[in-house]
């Protein structure tokens, strides 16, 4: 099959702190454009110097697997790529800084959820900087404490739901010490959890919903922790129940847009104890790993379609339908 002329740079870094993309997941991305576009190459861009470096190359798209680096010129000042490349005119997947920025801090997704008439669990922020003792009185226990701007399930563990004070001073203390972040504090939500993953643009949105199954931890509870993501021992179950599949799309799509996603993300959603989805957070730059995905998994499952078909809609998405069938202009 003849491929298209197309320069496509799978962007992502070596510091953990930076990437949302992992090296393998990237090399799945690598192997599977390279079938169809001409020069495809995964990029690291760990500094200011290799941004402007990929800047000044032009790619016609950047797969992007980073929100932003820092600028540590300018006091670590953070720097976004989707604005970088909007600013030099280069296509890229995903969504822009904004929306970016929402989903990356957790408080402040759901203050956007809470704007809109989305429903979410009620919450406040526990920052390090804060001197006065937590008022966890405007709760109610048992409350839910993990990172604000974490992923993958970082700083959530057994200890994460509490339910006395001096359990939540602990966990929240635990974040500030560990984790070098704020807490957020919510209350906590009993039922069963959701991963809906979500692609398409301007026509639309297709939301693909999976139920979420832990483990149980040692406290009896099932819990998405980081032990938990990266061992990928949770069940993904397809969503039969044709009104629980609406509801769980509805409520997917609604905080979607609210957030100002574009192109693909992920939307989590916890039930409460009655049944009722609430947003619990986002993920923009969901992993795409080629095993265990669960956005590959909800992909096949929703549109019966299979990695390749799914990177290519990602693609699709963010090129334009009119470059990105790979049978318009042949390779010599």
């Amino acid at each position: 099959m003849p491929k298209i002329i197309l320069r496509i740079e799978v962007v992502r870094s070596t510091s953990k702190f930076i990437s949302s993309m992992s090296e393998q997941s990237a090399r799945d991305i690598v192997q599977t454009l390279q079938k169809h576009y001409s020069d495809v190459v995964m990029t690291n861009v760990d500094t200011i110097s290799d941004m402007h470096a990929l800047l000044a190359r032009k790619p016609d798209l950047v797969f992007a697997g980073i929100y932003f680096i820092r600028d540590e010129a300018n006091g670590g000042e953070k720097v976004w790529l989707a604005d970088a490349l909007e600013a030099n005119g280069i296509a890229y997947t995903g969504s822009g800084k904004h929306a970016n920025r929402l989903s990356l801090n957790k408080h402040l997704a759901k203050e956007r959820m809470v704007e809109r008439g989305v429903r979410t669990a009620s919450f406040m922020l526990a920052g390090r900087d804060d001197t006065a003792a937590i008022d966890e009185g405007a709760l109610s226990f048992p409350l839910f404490v993990k990172p604000s701007n974490k992923s993958g399930g970082q700083g959530v563990d057994e200890f994460s739901i509490v339910h006395t004070t001096a359990q939540l001073q602990d966990k929240v203390q635990s974040i500030h010490r560990e984790d070098s972040t704020d807490a957020l504090v919510e209350e906590y939500l009993s039922g069963r959890e959701f991963s809906i993953s979500i692609i398409g643009g301007a026509d639309g949105f297709i939301a693909m919903p999976l139920e979420l199954v832990a483990e149980k931890d040692s406290n009896g509870d099932r819990i998405r922790s980081q032990a938990v993501k990266t061992s990928d021992s949770e069940d993904m179950n397809e969503i039969t129940d044709p009104i629980e599949h609406l509801l769980l799309e509805t409520i997917a799509i609604e905080a979607f847009q609210a957030l100002g996603g574009i192109g693909y993300g992920r939307i989590d959603i916890r039930f409460d104890g009655h049944g009722v989805p609430y947003f619990l957070e986002a993920n923009h730059i969901p992993s795409l790993i080629q095993k265990d995905s669960s956005f590959l998994r909800a992909y096949e499952m929703t549109l019966g379609g299979s990695y390749e078909d799914m990177i290519l809609h990602i693609v699709k998405l963010s090129l334009g339908a009119k470059v990105a069938q790979p049978s318009l202009v042949p390779v010599t």
